[in-house]
């Protein structure tokens, strides 16, 4: 794929992650379809509201990766209307949060079904902290396939992790 399509393909998945973080947090959201979606497992049976949510509100066909995108409305829907915080690295928000090298390892290295698990569990934890992110990362942490394109997503992950963990460190050392 040429760096045109893979810019081209960045913007559509950007511009749905915002319209879906849009949806989920307007005061017009059904409260009770919100809630639907927080109580949702990933990786299990699928709410009805996320099936309205998608063909309704969004006015899209079903996705092909179904439990990745559930899994995202899950987290929006679990973490609130500030949950999205566009241009903020997922990896630099974890380092200041402290969650931990073996957790983000464990999470790198899963496959599909054990990855929107350990998924849903870094959403609790950033929830209870009130730390939100830029959910287009999310996305491309549950939606890539591609062996290639997943490691180079992982590798600037762990930039931003390793980055904002140094930097947590000096800002500590100097008080």
């Amino acid at each position: 794929m040429t760096t045109a399509a893979q810019s081209h393909e960045q913007e559509d998945l950007r511009g749905l992650v915002n319209r879906l973080a849009g949806v989920v947090s307007s005061a017009g959201y059904p409260a009770g379809d919100r809630a639907a979606l927080k109580r949702y497992t990933p990786g299990g049976p699928l709410p009805l509201a996320f099936y309205r949510l998608w063909l309704i509100h969004l006015g899209r066909d079903l996705p092909a990766d179904i439990i990745g995108w559930a899994t995202i409305a899950f987290g929006l829907a679990h973490m609130g209307p500030e949950a999205h915080q566009p241009g903020l690295p997922l990896g630099r928000v974890l380092a200041e949060a402290g969650y931990s090298e073996t957790r983000l390892e464990k999470l790198l290295a899963s496959r599909d079904d054990v990855r929107v698990k350990l998924f849903a569990n870094l959403v609790r934890f950033l929830g209870a902290k009130g730390m939100g992110f830029d959910w287009t990362e999310a996305a491309q942490l549950l939606l890539i396939r591609d062996e290639g394109k997943r490691e180079d997503f992982h590798r600037r992950l762990a930039k931003d992790y390793f980055h904002a963990l140094s930097k947590k460190s000096s800002d500590a050392k100097e008080e």
